[in-house]
């Protein structure tokens, strides 16, 4: 489960044996005088039947690692240094270019790899595709900083590696045999190891994806994956041209205490086109034609069903024009191989790059992703921002269940910027209200939830008025109670109120069914 992302970590040396030192044999030392009385070498006269070629040569590339190895420059994600051996002399020359690593520790909305996965025997980080980049916005989880780095154009994606898109943007990875589309507040691990399940052949890679949404499509030969789920792990192999879409979400439980459960996972597929063969231990691959589409809950993958009309993230990433805008904000503020942290605190400052509320509302979401919520706590007290409050609201919902760890520091955003009496009232009403809360029989329903709810319709916080509308509506299953909004003038508000307490003591508010 996701809520600390992943980090850039020391990997073993490439050889898989030490080279052998060979010591060369002293040379005397000569003095400048006698240098100057040494005569040049007639090659001509002492080897006159040889042909003297001199070529360039290259040093070779580690065994297991294709293509060429990376140059660290300014623009890069800093990586951590392979691990040098002291033991052995340094052989002269240039340095050795060194190798982009990453790994789970530290990552601040993910939680670690298993420790056995930490530890299996690596051969060491390998290219296994690249990067184009198109106007569009890719983040690495860099360890060695602790932080998000935008990722420049045209970079390689190595073994070890999480990203992480941003939302609203769509970016095109190439990996091992297939093209990855991410979609907006989507975040993949590419472990280091090689996939250590029977089944999956030689060519094949592990992918995990943490959460989001991922269409895979194959090459003309197909592609064997072993994809990661959140606990879950399927081994797929997609046909030729098969394209395989895939959602996995930790679904959010209203009333839950998220800092001590874990929410649970459901993944939705979608085989747009091609089959894709299900392979398990013991039986017989399954395998599965197109269209279909089908509901993993709880490790149980349900049967595959047809279907008429895709989800519209599987062709392209939905936005307005507002957030059209707001994306190129962000493309143009976000500088490629830097952290991005700053740059989104900036740009959700009113008074600094975030003077316009698409840019502000943007770069408080992805803030989330990248694991600063106080940004996203303080959107809900910005009246400029009522558009996008219902997506905020959804949005910290889904990363309070992303996994306990996520949840303590969303907590902790609210106490540092409210206070501890106010953040328990808040964080109360993001978590929302189970049945037991809100009561089953009139008597319970004006003694639970929904009393304290329209109570709090006329504090003078507005963040304390938009989560209570919001409860309000989930709760009754209406849109907007009796006209109430929650930023309208203190006069507009009373009046709704006390129409909403009327209806509430006729016993006419009850939840919906």
């Amino acid at each position: 489960s996701p809520p600390v992302p992943p980090a850039i970590a020391e990997a073993e040396s490439p050889s898989e044996e030490p080279a052998e030192i060979v010591e060369s044999p002293e040379v005397p030392m000569l003095s400048a005088d006698e240098a100057l009385e040494i005569e040049p070498l007639d090659l001509e006269s002492e080897f006159p039947e040889t042909d003297v070629e001199l070529e360039d040569s290259e040093p070779e590339a580690p065994a297991n690692v294709t293509g060429e190895l990376p140059t660290v420059g300014p623009a890069e994600v800093a990586p951590e240094l392979l691990p040098e051996d002291t033991d052995e002399a340094e052989p002269a020359g240039e340095e050795e270019d060194t190798l982009l690593v990453a790994s789970n520790e530290g990552d601040p909305l993910a939680e670690p790899m298993a420790e056995e996965e930490a530890s299996a025997e690596v051969a060491g980080p390998a290219q296994l595709g690249s990067y184009l980049g198109n106007d569009d916005v890719l983040l690495q989880y860099n360890q060695a900083s602790g932080k998000w780095v935008r990722m420049p154009p045209r970079s390689e994606v190595w073994s070890g590696s999480t990203l992480l898109t941003l939302p609203k943007f769509r970016v095109h990875v190439v990996l091992p045999d297939v093209n990855a589309y991410l979609s907006g507040g989507t975040r993949i691990e590419i472990p280091v190891v090689e996939p250590a399940i029977e089944g999956v052949d030689a060519a094949g890679f592990e992918l995990a994806v943490n959460y989001g949404r991922v269409l895979l499509n194959a090459d003309l030969n197909g592609s064997d994956i072993a994809l990661r789920l959140g606990e879950e792990v399927r081994r797929i192999r997609l046909a030729g041209s098969a394209s395989l879409a895939v959602e996995v979400e930790h679904k959010f439980v209203p009333g839950s205490n998220n800092e001590q459960v874990r929410a649970p996972v459901e993944v939705n597929w979608y085989l747009t086109s091609g089959s894709v063969e299900m392979l398990s231990d013991g039986q017989d691959p399954q395998t599965i034609e197109s269209p279909a589409r089908w509901v993993t809950l709880g490790g149980v993958d349900g049967s595959p069903q047809p279907f008429e009309e895709l989800p519209e993230w599987i062709d392209r990433e939905p936005m307005t024009d507002l957030q059209r805008r707001a994306c190129d904000a962000l493309v143009e503020e976000l500088v490629p191989g830097e952290p991005v942290d700053i740059r989104l605190l900036e740009l959700n400052d009113p008074r600094n790059k975030g003077r316009r509320s698409e840019v502000r509302a943007l770069a408080a979401e992805s803030s989330v992703h990248v694991g600063e919520f106080e940004p996203f706590v303080k959107s809900l007290s910005d009246k400029d921002q009522r558009r996008v409050w219902e997506t905020h609201i959804k949005t910290l919902r889904q990363a309070l269940a992303l996994s306990p760890d996520i949840a303590v520091k969303v907590r902790e955003a609210f106490v540092n910027l409210r206070g501890e009496e106010a953040a328990a009232e808040l964080i109360e009403m993001v978590s929302g209200y189970d049945q037991s809360a809100i009561g089953k029989t009139p008597e319970e329903v004006k003694e639970g939830a929904v009393a304290a709810l329209v109570r709090r319709l006329e504090n003078d916080s507005l963040d304390y008025r938009v989560l209570a509308i919001h409860n309000l509506n989930e709760i009754l299953g209406t849109i907007s109670l009796k006209g109430y909004q929650p930023d309208d003038s203190s006069q507009r508000r009373r009046v709704a109120v006390a129409k909403i307490q009327a209806s509430f003591q006729a016993g006419e508010l009850f939840p919906k069914p």
